[in-house]
């Protein structure tokens, strides 16, 4: 394995892919994923693994490396996914968004080339967790006590009556447990 000289990273190709990844990380995560989510939680892991990626895959593809080397690095990278409690399938995504960014800006041959990844990506991120193709809608668990109306005769009297109790825009709702020793229902309503 040759080693990596100091000037493959430090060449203006490089830096200016380095920028440039950096800028398209802080579009997705600053301007799409955090108007939706306030959370600062994840937004260094996003930075963080985004440009550990690229200087990891700039060396791989500087470096000779074999089949079986690279099929173990790919299963270490791989059980990031197992290994990460607490992150919801969205956090997931935009972290995995995150680490090919990294490893679009370190592989691609120019800034044409990361550009268009990077805005396809970006583009793709934008249009499906924005509210350009599909209206977003939020949900809650609601333990409800009239269960005279979880019957589907009186679905619409139930959605009224969630609707003035919550004070929520309820679209739907699905009824997830009905307890009838307690008198209950365990109701999830979806809302915009």
């Amino acid at each position: 394995m040759e080693i990596l000289n100091r000037t493959d990273l430090l060449n203006t190709a490089v830096l200016l892919r380095l920028l440039a990844n950096i800028a398209a990380i802080g579009i997705l995560v600053l301007w799409i994923y955090r108007t939706k989510k306030k959370n600062n939680g994840p937004l260094l892991s996003f930075f963080a693994v985004n440009t550990i990626i690229f200087f990891v895959a700039l060396v791989l593809n500087k470096v000779s490396l074999s089949t079986g080397a690279a099929f173990g690095l790919f299963a270490v990278f791989s059980m990031l996914r197992y290994r990460t409690e607490g992150l919801d399938a969205r956090d997931m995504t935009y972290l995995f968004m995150s680490i090919s960014l990294g490893l679009f800006a370190a592989m691609c041959a120019g800034l044409p080339d990361f550009g268009l990844a990077a805005a396809c990506l970006i583009t793709t991120a934008l249009l499906l967790d924005g509210n350009t193709l599909f209206r977003q809608y939020k949900s809650k668990e609601i333990v409800y006590d009239n269960i005279r109306l979880i019957v589907p005769e009186k679905r619409q009297e139930l959605v009224d009556d969630l609707r003035i109790r919550t004070g929520l825009d309820i679209t739907s709702i699905e009824i997830k447990q009905v307890d009838l020793m307690k008198d209950t229902a365990l109701i999830e309503v979806f809302y915009a």
